[in-house]
């Protein structure tokens, strides 16, 4: 799809409406994704599925690492607090909050992010890396501990 003088690749990333769609911007290495990613975490299943938002995750993980994710809403520092309580002990999620409470004390947005630090740091995209499941979620297949994650988010007190 064209977009001025730039072209865009269409991404499904449907789960958080059932018609969400992306834009990846090849040339500049951009994913501009709405409400699917967020930093530290992901977008609330209002109309579609756990598996529908899972497929839509892995789509979004099948981008080069160096892909920088401008999403919708600056929800980084709110969602901290939950990644900590899946995975606390990871020291790349501790230093990150930091850096990234620091780039808010100075008016810094934490948007974009790098595809590569969300895939160690973000909860919802973690089920994709083997030793993460095997800590947490043993036995279990990557959406089932994706729609566990997602579940206890929803209900999820600070």
């Amino acid at each position: 799809v064209p977009i001025g003088e730039a072209t865009a690749d269409v991404i499904d990333v449907g789960g958080h409406t059932l018609g969400q769609i992306a834009y990846y911007f090849k040339a500049q290495h951009a994913l501009f994704c709405g409400d699917a990613v967020f930093g530290l975490g992901c977008g609330r299943l209002f109309e579609g599925t756990h598996q529908q938002m899972w497929e839509s995750l892995n789509r979004v993980m099948a981008l080069p690492d160096d892909t920088l994710i401008y999403c919708a809403h600056e929800y980084l520092l709110s969602n901290a607090g939950f990644a900590m309580s899946v995975e606390g002990e990871s020291s790349a999620l501790v230093d990150r909050i930091k850096a990234e409470k620091a780039k808010r004390t100075k008016s810094i947005p934490t948007v974009p992010m790098k595809l590569s630090v969300e895939k160690k740091t973000n909860p919802f995209l973690r089920p994709a890396d083997t030793d993460f499941m095997t800590r947490h979620f043993a036995g279990q297949s990557p959406e089932a501990a994706f729609k566990q994650l997602r579940q206890k988010r929803d209900t999820w007190k600070s």
